[in-house]
């Protein structure tokens, strides 16, 4: 189930990448276009398996597959650019697996007006079957699904410890991936915030 507002694209797009990154052992963690960011198409993976970290290969890999699948049902008209990417560590929560996955840890969450707040930060305490329970401020608040915005983790001490255990993935370097018309991905091996790569349509 997909938990936060996205458009209809995004929802589309969701739709039609999600089983098909899944049988690559994959696992979608967003997808969102950006109009203003010179129509791109930005993608976000993790593996399946927790105890794995997304590399720039695996980011090439999903990106030449997903461009295969974008290019045979359409849904963007027009020319956008694709970019496959890690999540980082302060990764944004986009499904229920996702969200219980990550009970006990610290979450920044944006939510329509509940007790005329719209923002919210605090410890994730339980995924409810309709709602989130957030401790905030040592007041537990419970927000529907349906209410719910954006939820992003957020970076600190415990967060940290948990990705040097290897509970969490570490940040990568970066990938660029150049226009279809190359054969081969190009690798960056200056260190960024998150791992990825990049494809024109």
């Amino acid at each position: 189930m997909l938990i936060g507002r996205f458009n209809t694209l995004e929802t589309t797009v969701w739709n039609l990448l999600e089983p098909a990154i899944g049988r690559e052992g994959f696992r979608l963690v967003q997808v969102r276009f950006l109009e203003s960011a010179g129509r791109t198409l930005q993608i976000m993976i993790d593996h399946l398996e927790s105890d794995k970290v997304i590399s720039v290969d695996d980011c090439a890999l999903v990106s030449n597959h997903v461009s295969v699948l974008l290019d045979v049902d359409d849904p963007i008209p027009g020319h956008y650019n694709l970019e496959v990417s890690s999540p980082g560590m302060d990764r944004p929560l986009t499904s229920i697996e996702d969200l219980k996955a990550h009970i006990g840890y610290e979450i920044r969450l944006t939510a329509d007006p509940i007790g005329g707040r719209k923002h919210f930060r605090g410890k994730l305490q339980a995924v409810l079957e309709h709602a989130l329970n957030v401790n905030v401020d040592k007041v537990d608040v419970v927000i529907p699904f349906a209410a719910v915005h954006h939820v992003k983790l957020v970076i600190n001490d415990s967060l940290v410890k948990a990705a040097m255990r290897g509970l969490e993935p570490e940040i990568e370097p970066q990938a660029e991936f150049k226009p279809k018309t190359d054969t081969k991905p190009k690798t960056n091996a200056k260190a960024k915030p998150k791992t990825k790569a990049k494809n024109s349509h």
